[in-house]
C-alpha cells in the first residue's frame, strides 16, 4: 500500500513502515493515531471494542462463506458503513484487510455440538463470546503463550488463524480443524489519524483511499491461496480437518444467534450494523 500512496499522490504522501510493537503496543495504536504520534495503524478494532463497538459486529460468526463472498459483502455498503461510523471517532476507516480463516483447532476431534462442551479454547473477546456459546470455556492467553499451554494441557484448543498451524508451529500441539470456520475470513483493519486525515488534500485523500481499497483486494486473494497452502500443509503434518455434517453446522449457528441480538441492542449504530449483516445473508439464501 505504502508504495500505491506514493504513486497516487505524486510522492506528495509517503508512508514508512514499521513493524508491530515497534512504535507502539497492539492496544494502544488506536490511542497513538488518534493522538497524532502515530498517523495510519493496522490492527483488528477488537482490541478497542470498549470504545469501538461496533467492532464485535465484524467479528459475528458464522457469516460469509469465503473470500469472494466477504469482499462482496464489504463492496455492498459495508465498507461505506465503516466510513461513516470512524466520523464519530478520531480516526478514519480506510480498508479491511483479510487476515485468513479463524478456526476451531483442537486436540481430540469436534464432530458435534455436543463435543464442545468441556473445551477450554483460548479465545479473547468476541471470540471468547462466540466459544461460551458453543459450549466451551474460553481462556484469555497471549498469542506467544499458546503453544505451551496446549503443549501442558492448560488449554484444549484454540479459536485462532488457520495459518498459524505453520506460522506458530501449531500442527505440532493440536491434531484437528473443525470446518466450516467461524470466520471465513477475518479480518485486522486498516485507519488513519483524524488529524493526519483531515490535513491531506481531497486529491491525497481520494488517492489513500484507492490504495486502501486495492490493499484490501489484494488481502481477500491472497487469503484465498494462503488457506488452500494451508490445508496442504495441515494434510501432510496430520492436522485433520472435520467438516462438521449440514445439521451440525446448523446447531453451532443457532447456538450463536443471540450474539446478533446482543450486539444490536448495544446502540442504535450497532442495529443498524447488524441488519446490512443479516440483509447480505438472507441474499445468499
Amino acid at each position: 500500500m505504502a508504495e500505491k500512496v506514493k504513486e497516487y499522490t505524486n510522492g506528495e504522501v509517503e508512508v514508512k513502515v514499521y513493524a508491530p510493537g515497534q512504535l507502539s503496543g497492539a492496544k494502544e495504536l488506536l490511542t497513538a493515531v488518534e493522538r497524532g504520534m502515530i498517523d495510519i495503524g493496522i490492527a483488528s478494532l477488537l482490541y478497542y471494542s470498549g470504545t469501538v463497538q461496533e467492532a464485535f459486529g465484524t467479528y459475528l460468526p458464522y457469516t460469509w462463506k469465503n473470500s469472494v463472498e466477504a469482499l462482496e459483502f464489504w463492496e455492498s455498503g459495508y465498507l461505506e458503513f465503516w466510513r461513516e461510523t470512524s466520523a464519530k471517532y478520531d480516526f478514519y476507516y480506510l480498508a479491511p484487510v483479510a487476515a485468513g480463516r479463524f478456526g476451531i483447532m483442537t486436540k481430540t476431534p469436534i464432530k458435534s455440538l455436543e463435543d464442545m462442551k468441556g473445551q477450554k479454547l483460548r479465545a479473547a473477546g468476541m471470540l471468547g463470546a462466540v466459544a461460551q456459546k458453543l459450549g466451551a470455556t474460553p481462556v484469555n492467553l497471549a498469542p506467544a503463550e499458546q503453544y505451551i499451554a496446549l503443549q501442558r494441557g492448560t488449554i484444549d484448543g484454540l479459536i485462532f488463524p488457520i495459518y498459524a498451524t505453520k506460522a506458530y508451529r501449531l500442527h505440532e500441539v493440536v491434531s484437528y480443524v473443525t470446518s466450516p470456520p467461524p470466520y471465513s475470513p477475518g479480518f485486522v483493519d486498516l485507519f488513519v489519524g483524524k488529524r493526519t486525515w483531515e490535513k491531506l488534500s481531497k486529491e491525497n485523500q481520494m488517492a489513500l483511499k484507492q490504495a486502501g481499497k486495492e490493499a484490501m483486494y489484494f488481502s481477500f486473494i491472497f487469503c484465498e491461496s494462503q488457506d488452500y497452502n494451508i490445508a496442504a500443509f495441515n494434510n501432510k503434518h496430520g492436522v485433520e480437518t472435520i467438516e462438521l455434517s449440514k445439521e451440525e453446522q446448523k446447531k453451532f449457528h443457532e447456538a450463536t444467534n443471540g450474539l446478533y441480538e446482543e450486539h444490536a441492542k448495544r446502540s442504535e449504530n450497532c442495529a443498524k450494523q447488524v441488519k446490512l449483516i443479516q440483509d447480505f445473508l438472507k441474499s445468499k439464501k
